[in-house]
């Protein structure tokens, strides 16, 4: 995925969101007509919880293509899941220092923000690649999964290095993932 492709995706949700909005405006405006609740027809109670709902997932939706969430998102799954796969247990220790990093502000101090930016299409790539990896692996274990997993898993470890601004010896599960890269 590319930058403008991510580009595209965010504009595309937000404009499904302004158009479930108008739709639930709409639906508020025709429910605010009828003196009694109980004369509410119930399709329109309906499809407004169906728009909220949608809302509400359109939301999460946007809020997960910024760069930060995807840094958070990638940083549990390489620390949780491959982590687990790979060398038989999370790295939760670490998982915690480098969640608690990328929550500082401001993040220029604590983050390489233009790497972030940068990658944030790759990290988004990378991880959806490694959740594919991880269900096969979890259907039928064999060591052809865990090196695929592995070769995908060494680029994005390398990305978080970088990210986080990592000295050498600061993350060694994570370099020693990296090596590959």
């Amino acid at each position: 995925m590319d930058q403008e492709s991510n580009t595209r995706q965010a504009a595309s949700l937000a404009k499904q969101l302004s158009e479930a909005e108008e739709n639930l405006r709409l639906i508020d405006e025709r429910i605010a007509q009828y003196v009694q609740a109980v004369d509410v027809p119930l399709q329109l109670i309906k499809d407004q919880r169906r728009l909220q709902k949608q809302i509400a997932r359109l939301r999460r939706q946007i809020a997960a293509l910024k760069p930060i969430e995807v840094l958070r998102h990638a940083t549990k799954l390489i620390t949780g899941p491959v982590a687990e796969a790979t060398t038989g247990a999370r790295w939760d220790a670490l998982r915690g220092q480098l969640l608690t990093q990328a929550s500082r502000l401001p993040r220029a101090s604590y983050l390489d923000v233009d790497a972030l930016n940068e990658r944030a299409d790759d990290l988004i790539r990378l991880s959806a690649e490694i959740q594919v990896l991880l269900m096969a692996y979890r259907i039928e274990p064999n060591s052809g999964q865990i090196e695929a997993l592995r070769q995908h898993s060494d680029q994005l470890a390398a990305d978080l290095i970088r990210i986080y601004r990592l000295p050498p010896g600061a993350a060694p599960q994570l370099e020693a993932l990296a090596q590959g890269a």
